[in-house]
């Protein structure tokens, strides 16, 4: 009996740690996607002043 409930808390371990590291994953996509999001409209901001100067 002993060992299973430390199986139980062993895959509720798991659990945590593979959320956790989902939730790490995702954070970095959202962080990758911001800052291209941001320098691809900084570089639109740049050619459309570039445009308007010419």
């Amino acid at each position: 009996m002993i060992s299973h409930d430390s199986n139980l808390s062993h895959l509720c371990h798991l659990k945590m740690v593979g959320i956790s590291t989902i939730i790490k994953i995702s954070m970095l996509k959202l962080k990758m996607l911001f800052r291209s999001y941001r320098f691809t409209s900084d570089e639109i901001r740049r050619q459309s002043l570039i445009s308007l100067s010419n």
